[in-house]
């Protein structure tokens, strides 16, 4: 639960997981980055190890 801080520059690049041991490819962070950014927003996270993270996605929002 949580993400070391000493792997914080790395948690957004393609491949990157916690959990291979599981079978993960380490395919959403990235993905989820590339299409918030995509879209002109911003793609945050706060992380303490043996507490939790919390993403925040922040898109501006556009009049019809």
């Amino acid at each position: 639960m949580g993400i070391a801080p000493e792997k914080f520059n790395e948690i957004f690049q393609l491949g990157f997981t916690t959990k291979s041991d599981r079978g993960n490819i380490g395919l959403g962070l990235w993905l989820t980055k590339l299409q918030v950014e995509g879209l002109g927003g911003v793609l945050k996270f706060d992380s303490s190890p043996n507490k939790g993270s919390e993403f925040t996605v922040t898109l501006q929002a556009h009049k019809s």
